[in-house]
């Protein structure tokens, strides 16, 4: 049997295509603050502002994995059809097109699928995999990506499609799944010894293996195969490179810090190898360290500075952290090193509300650490969550005050407004009542973060005091004041 391996990213944006014209305006003045960034650091080599497309880094890495040990790949992401069907058709994808383009895939790369997804497009990820099915019945799908990790028993349960489920980090896994596949068929014996995935028996019951190790030495994982995606695309994003896996935090919101939740660092040396790779191979310049947290170690991020300005690398990135970790002799390196914008998690002005979801700062903490930022000369991005366990008028009140007075005393220059979405996996989503909160749907389709192009819509929750209506308006007033006071 030939190894082909098809590998597919399902559509990610929103169905509908309007905006209302306070997000209309939002956004506008944010894209305008992106242009000024794009203009002032001379990024003129094929990156021509953010585009809304973001490649899916793990992926990737899953591809350049599968491709060290001989696996012939073709890759279809989704997003970019979509993308181009709606600047040549002026509408969403839809049901067609994707029956149209799994149609136009050899036949010999629907052996064996791999599909990754998150939960706003799982939904997606299964009608990706029932058209694959009636192609090829005997095709064996295989479903990664956050939302499996933590919904398995679920999806194999009520989706026929999808015959396995990668759980966690999936590049050990893949290979491994693979091998199994095209070595001995679909064997439940030998599928079984494979940690970390999840498939039915053949009575039907759900069988979990043990959970696989952390990938302890990160550098042994090729580069991404950014070359899957078109060159128009990546010549048009912050290609992501990531410099550690995990976080130092715990924040109960948050979906990635629990499936990566153990810290690992790669070698400075590889990081900044990668880097330079991309800068002198392809000519890209723009850069998104993609850590959840880039200054969990501060000798470490004092020692990738350090390389970057001993090889005079002439690049720019972004990156994100915490503003309890923040310090003014680093950001003033930082900067020297090439950094032009860090992103920072303000989420709430409610000190109750920052405990509760275990955020461990204060607001008096945000604001120093936006200063100190902005005093090295680096731009700011920040994040806000409306809908925040114990959210009432008060304290919604309050973030909108507080989110004022930061742009009035122009120490943020971007703001990334969002409510507050419990995504399977973290403890708002598991524990809900626990947490003061109500969940109305478990429509996935309703799980968008309600912050931008990828889609808004009303909360799919409600705290004890504010209905999803009433989190939705301070929202949309959040909204009102950037749109209205972001210079």
């Amino acid at each position: 049997m030939v190894k082909n391996v098809l590998l597919i990213q399902p559509p990610i944006f929103k169905s509908d295509l309007g905006v209302d014209v306070i997000q209309g305006a939002y956004w506008n003045k944010l894209d305008k603050k992106m242009n000024d960034i794009i203009i002032e650091n001379k990024l003129d080599n094929g990156v021509n502002g953010y585009h809304a497309i973001e490649p899916n880094i793990g992926l990737l890495y899953v591809a350049a994995c599968l491709n060290k040990c001989g696996y012939n790949l073709k890759y279809v992401d989704f997003s970019v059809v979509d993308n181009d069907v709606r600047e040549t058709k002026k509408r969403p994808i839809n049901e067609e097109d994707i029956e149209k383009e799994i149609g136009q895939i050899p036949k010999d790369f629907l052996q064996f699928v791999a599909i990754s997804c998150m939960t706003v497009n799982y939904k997606w990820a299964v009608k990706i995999a029932e058209t694959i099915k009636s192609i090829n019945s005997e095709c064996i799908v295989v479903l990664g990506g956050v939302h499996g990790s933590f919904e398995y028993e679920n999806i194999l349960k009520s989706t026929k499609s999808i015959d396995i489920v990668s759980i966690g980090e999936g590049e050990e896994t893949m290979v491994e799944i693979a091998d199994m596949f095209f070595g001995y068929g679909m064997d439940l014996d030998k599928l079984s010894s494979i940690k970390s995935v999840a498939f039915r028996k053949g009575d039907g019951s759900i069988c979990l293996t043990p959970k696989r190790e952390f990938i302890q030495d990160l550098d042994t994982i090729p580069y991404p195969m950014y070359e899957l995606i078109p060159k128009h695309i990546t010549d048009d994003v912050m290609i992501r490179v990531i410099t550690s896996r995990g976080c130092s935090n715990n924040c109960s919101f948050c979906v990635p810090s629990k499936i990566f939740n153990k810290l690992r660092f790669r070698k400075v040396k590889c990081v900044v190898d990668e880097l330079e790779y991309y800068n002198k191979t392809h000519g890209w310049k723009l850069f998104m360290i993609g850590d959840l947290n880039f200054l969990s170690s501060y000798d470490y991020a004092l020692d990738f500075c350090n390389e970057i300005i001993k090889r005079k690398l002439d690049i720019v990135w972004i990156c994100q952290s915490r503003v309890d970790l923040v310090d003014e002799n680093i950001t003033k390196l930082m900067k020297k090193a090439g950094c032009i914008l860090i992103c920072l998690g303000i989420e709430s002005a409610d000190q109750d509300i920052l405990d509760h979801t275990n955020k461990n700062t204060t607001v008096d903490k945000a604001l120093n650490a936006c200063k100190m930022v902005k005093n090295a000369g680096i731009r700011l991005y920040t994040y806000w969550v409306f809908g925040l366990p114990n959210e009432s008028h008060d304290s919604a009140h309050a973030t909108i005050k507080l989110l004022r007075r930061f742009l009035d005393e122009d120490v943020i220059d971007f703001t990334h407004c969002t409510m507050c979405t419990p995504f399977p996996g973290t403890e708002l989503y598991k524990h809900p009542e626990e947490n003061d909160i109500t969940l109305l749907t478990n429509d996935y389709d309703d799980y968008w973060l309600g912050c931008d192009y990828l889609g808004a819509g009303l909360p799919v929750m409600e705290t004890n005091e504010l209905s999803r209506y009433e989190i939705y308006a301070y929202w949309q007033m959040a909204l009102a004041v950037v749109a209205g006071n972001l210079d």
